[in-house]
């Protein structure tokens, strides 16, 4: 039963993660990168809550990777 609710915690991080992770991309596209860096942050905050460290390796390396794609999203609109 303990895998099970395991299961369960992980997939509510994943959930807030992409809230998160969402919230992220639109705020740099319309405000700029500081304030989505804040977003993701929250994000990381939650998932160490939850689940402890071991969340933290693959958040930061997805985090990094929607701030790169939130840059270059970012960089056409204005380019636009």
């Amino acid at each position: 039963m303990l895998l099970g609710k395991v299961h369960l915690e992980v997939g509510v991080v994943g959930k807030l993660a992409a809230m998160a992770n969402l919230a992220a991309i639109i705020t740099a596209v319309v405000f700029g990168e500081n304030l989505a860096n804040i977003f993701a942050s929250q994000g990381e905050v939650v998932g160490q809550q939850i689940l402890g460290v071991m969340v933290m390796g693959d958040w930061v390396v997805r985090r990094e990777e929607l701030s790169m794609e939130a840059d270059t999203l970012a960089q056409e609109t204005v380019g636009n």
